[in-house]
């Protein structure tokens, strides 16, 4: 899911679903104080930039199901628009607590057209694995540098994201039950609003 380039990484969808647009290269002298790496500040600051894209998502897929009649659908990831926001705030949070530099990447535009439930299910799972995966990075690098406190962040993160993930894979599996079938899009949809 996230392409490495070198020590770069790629975690934006284009329309296509695939791979987008080059991830800020953050300058090598980056932190502030020397309490986080400059490595783990970069990739500190594209996991902000990340969530930030995700919400923005989520923003545009609770439009689109709320102007199909979905509200309860709708509802579900206007509540993934506010975690992603949470999650920001995290990263904020975190970065200000170490007191080392927080840098508000650009984010690109959202190129996804949902075209099917099915197809923004499928949209869902694979933005939370990515994230997942992102997480897991900068654990990995955390425990590289030895870096204990970045570590268990990462790891407080990741344990948010099993639940993200469940929750992305059980509305998957709902979505693909339910496929065409109107009348179960509808019952799922009373589910969801609660």
């Amino acid at each position: 899911m996230i392409q490495n380039i070198g020590d770069k990484h790629n975690f934006f969808m284009d329309d296509e679903g695939g791979e987008g647009k080059e991830p800020y290269e953050a300058p090598m002298n980056m932190s502030s104080n020397g309490n986080v790496s400059s490595k783990l500040i970069q990739m500190l600051n594209e996991q902000l930039a990340h969530e930030a894209y995700n919400s923005r998502l989520y923003l545009q897929i609770g439009a689109y199901l709320k102007n199909l009649g979905l509200d309860g659908i709708a509802s579900l990831f206007y509540g993934q628009f506010d975690e992603e926001n949470g999650h920001q705030k995290k990263v904020v949070d975190y970065l200000t607590d170490r007191n080392e530099l927080v840098l508000c990447l650009e984010v690109p535009n959202v190129n996804f057209t949902p075209t099917t439930l099915t197809a923004i299910a499928d949209a869902y799972l694979k933005q939370e694995q990515m994230t997942t995966g992102m997480l897991k990075q900068i654990a990995r690098q955390a425990m590289n540098e030895m870096d204990l406190i970045t570590f268990k962040w990462a790891q407080d993160m990741l344990d948010q994201q099993r639940i993200e993930e469940e929750e992305a894979t059980t509305f998957r599996d709902k979505m693909y039950m339910a496929g065409d079938n109107m009348k179960t899009l509808v019952l799922l949809d009373a589910e969801f609003a609660g």
